[in-house]
């Protein structure tokens, strides 16, 4: 018996085999590119992570004096730096003011400057809260980035698992696939024989 006729004779199964390697070797390197975009897919969510974590710091410390300043009372409000050179500047604004019209140490004069300093101090308090807001809404807006970030990595590692799952199984279907065929070339030529 020649090589070509032993080959002759096993060319359903040889055709068979490779078939099923093709389609193996196939389904496990569109499996790999699945693995391969999902640990992408982390690394991108974790970098994304990483980059909104000073604004989530900043947005929770904001909150956190927000609640012990204005709710609890547990954190004494101090002025802002702004506060007292508004103070003084507008201290000597009334000083002349009371000078130029002779009033100065008046009791109009004491009443005017009393409203002023009231009004100063309430204008840096309602500062401060909406400084802290602003900080606070800062936070929201990282957390909120982080969170879609979230759900677009989930949705991603779930389409890159069903898809490298899907690659897996259409390719075992195919090794299974290929051999059958193979075999049943091989027993419709020896039939005929």
């Amino acid at each position: 018996m020649s090589l070509f006729s032993a080959v002759k004779d096993y060319a359903p199964i040889i055709g068979g085999v490779i078939e099923a390697g093709g389609n193996y070797f196939a389904a496990e390197e569109a499996a790999s590119g699945s693995d391969r975009a999902q640990r992408f897919n982390e690394f991108v969510y974790g970098q994304n992570r990483k980059d909104l974590k000073p604004y989530r710091t900043i947005g929770t410390a904001a909150l956190r004096d927000m609640r012990d300043i204005y709710m609890t009372g547990s954190k004494p409000y101090t002025a802002s730096p702004g506060h007292d050179f508004r103070m003084r500047e507008g201290q000597k604004a009334y000083d002349r003011s009371g000078s130029a019209r002779g009033m100065s140490m008046s009791g109009r004069q004491a009443k005017e400057l009393t409203r002023f300093g009231q009004n100063v101090a309430a204008d840096d308090y309602d500062r401060h809260f909406n400084r802290l807001s602003s900080m606070a809404g800062v936070g929201q807006v990282a957390t909120n980035t982080g969170v879609a970030a979230g759900n677009a990595y989930a949705g991603r590692a779930g389409t890159n698992a069903f898809n490298a799952a899907q690659a897996r199984g259409s390719g075992y279907a195919g090794v299974g696939s290929g051999l059958t065929s193979g075999i049943n070339n091989y027993l419709t030529l020896e039939a005929m024989r």
